[in-house]
């Protein structure tokens, strides 16, 4: 098995397009991870995102009190 250093997002800009076109051709089973790999990134990378706008409300509110 692969390791992917850094996140699914970086892994799959990185590949070359000839690359993924192959992966489609020859392996959509491995194309269809990789998709489950980077839509999982993105959800994480959202709810982060929202937790920290949340918390940053948060101080906001405190502050001000």
């Amino acid at each position: 098995m692969m390791k992917i250093n850094g996140t699914s997002i970086e892994f799959f800009e990185s590949l070359p397009d000839e690359l993924l076109v192959k992966i489609a051709q020859y392996d959509w089973e491995a194309l269809e991870r990789l998709c489950v790999a980077l839509t999982l990134d993105l959800e994480l990378l959202r709810q982060e995102q929202k937790y920290f706008k949340e918390r940053l409300k948060e101080v906001k509110k405190n502050l001000a009190s």
